[in-house]
């Protein structure tokens, strides 16, 4: 195959991954239909089912991103893999779900199980629980797994022949949910919070005389997230089941982690990756351990379901596992780092290396002095070397074909944008004139270049994103060569683009988070 064809072939790969990837962008998942289950005296609590992928098998999974670069160092930005524990239809096909409170748990629903024998509390208005501590929680849980068993056992979702049991949700769960899951695009999941800051007041109570007035509002006021969930950030930090650790999942461990911040949160602090560490235990007056309880602390509940239900599915499990392995499991953050594909496989060649001259050592500490051997060990040593220049060629030739295609996409949206004052002015024109056929023509007109400009500009922060899969050596190279390639044609205008995609591309690259509005008006200039 000439390079030329090599080169027409990563276009090709490349224009149709963006276009599945504006397909899937468009389409957003509706809601579920809610799980309500019954609680004691009455009382019952809402689920809503988080749908994370579609069930292509028992290993099917996510890969999602945690932290905003705001948090600082506590809340670095942190790829990890999220499953569900039920597969649910929906839409026609199967998606591996959990389910999450619909609600942040009440005084009543807590007052229910924990104190039985004395009346619930007689507010009109259902408010959170507070002032409790993580072990509360935890007995809670098991409480209501024990009611649920002995009074509703068939309502409960079952993976299998397994009963779900509900319990406190782990980190990833909890902010997964936050940002809107599944329900929002790739950009908006990407944000601090799932909703423009304009309407956060609108969603999430936090500190302040337009808001919580720093006190504790009942639950369900206010509008759902895109998941139908309530309160999810603000009004009560919700307990978490993780520990916490600096760096999400690696690093020594300490207390528990808490999400969501709360009703004393200042506006532009309120974000879906907030998370601190609380302690288990605290010292009362007298200097007496005593469980951690917080005036603001809080917390809802998951239904989860075991992964290993019976032999059946461990059988089944077994049977995927080298597939699974070989296929998806090889680019889980558990099989890998949160660096580049080239790079990981750089690394895998530096692996083979040291392979080859431990055999080599090896066969030479035993005497072996077989020529054929030697000689196909240094074919192997050749080999290796030389796929690895051919991948490195042909990721420079890829970064720049990307580089290309994403300064081609800031052109069209630059175009697209620069006609819409002339088609606003047309529109006045022909509402003064009151000429209504003209007038529906124009405004459908600027309706498709608003849709137009909208889809580029998704298709720009999907193609930063797979530029930053390449490794920054020849990402480097690409910039350069497109640049003398522009100077060289004496487009003043697209070298200014040019450097703001590399901006942009910058910005990705250290904070792991699109800023799509900010990069909008950096392309316009």
């Amino acid at each position: 195959m000439t390079k030329y064809n090599i080169l027409l072939t990563y276009s090709k790969l490349i224009l149709i991954f963006i276009l599945c990837l504006n397909i899937i962008e468009s389409a957003e998942p509706e809601h579920n239909s809610s799980l309500v289950l019954p609680m004691p005296k009455g009382l019952s609590m809402v689920f809503e089912p988080v749908c994370v992928n579609p069930n292509s098998g028992l290993f099917d999974w996510k890969k999602v991103k945690l932290g905003d670069p705001s948090g600082g160092f506590k809340e670095y930005p942190t790829t990890m893999a999220l499953g569900g524990s039920f597969p649910i239809e929906k839409n026609g096909k199967k998606m591996w779900c959990y389910y999450i409170g619909k609600y942040e748990l009440t005084k009543k629903q807590y007052a229910s199980l924990m104190t039985p024998e004395k009346p619930l509390p007689q507010n009109k208005k259902d408010y959170p629980v507070t002032n409790i501590s993580w072990f509360n929680a935890l007995e809670f849980g098991n409480l209501y797994n024990q009611w649920l068993f002995s009074h509703a056992k068939e309502k409960i979702p079952k993976f299998d022949t397994s009963y779900g049991f509900v319990r406190l949700p782990t980190e990833a769960e909890w902010e997964f949910a936050a940002r809107g899951g599944s329900a929002v695009s790739a950009d908006l999941f990407d944000q601090k919070t799932p909703y423009s800051s304009g309407k956060l007041q609108k969603y999430e109570w936090f500190g302040g005389p337009t808001s919580s007035h720093y006190k504790l509002q009942p639950v369900g006021v206010l509008k759902p997230n895109p998941l139908g969930l309530y309160d999810m950030l603000g009004n009560a930090d919700e307990i978490t089941m993780s520990l916490f650790s600096v760096e999400y999942y690696q690093g020594r461990t300490g207390g528990f982690v808490i999400k969501g911040n709360n009703y004393t949160t200042a506006k532009n602090k309120l974000r879906s990756s907030f998370r601190t560490e609380q302690p288990f235990y605290r010292s009362d007056k007298e200097g007496m351990l005593k469980p951690h309880t917080k005036t603001t602390l809080g917390f809802r509940l998951v239904i989860s379901a075991l992964v290993f239900p019976n032999i059946k599915i461990i059988n089944e499990m077994s049977n995927e596992w080298e597939e699974y392995r070989s296929q998806l499991g090889s680019s889980t953050p558990a099989a890998l780092s949160t660096s580049s594909t080239s790079a990981k496989t750089s690394a895998e060649g530096k692996d083979a290396f040291a392979y080859l001259d431990r055999l080599k050592k090896r066969l030479k500490k035993k005497g072996i002095t077989d020529r054929e051997i030697e000689s196909n060990l240094g074919h192997l040593d050749s080999s290796i070397r030389e796929m690895a220049t051919i991948r490195l060629n042909a990721e420079e030739d890829s970064a720049y074909l990307w580089i290309k295609i994403i300064s081609e996409q800031a052109r069209f949206i630059r175009s697209e944008t620069s006609k819409l004052p002339n088609i606003d002015t047309l529109i006045s024109i022909a509402d003064s004139l009151k000429d209504m056929q003209k007038l529906e023509d124009y405004k459908a007109r600027k309706k498709e270049h608003t849709i137009n400009i909208a889809g580029a500009l998704s298709s720009y922060s999907d193609s930063i994103r797979q530029l930053n899969t390449l490794s920054s050596q020849p990402v480097k190279k690409g910039f350069t060569r497109y640049l003398d390639f522009l100077m060289s044609h004496n487009d003043g205008e697209q070298v200014q683009v040019l450097n703001r995609v590399q901006k942009h591309f910058d910005e990705y690259q250290k904070n792991k988070r699109v800023n799509l509005k900010q990069w909008e008006k950096d392309i316009l200039f």
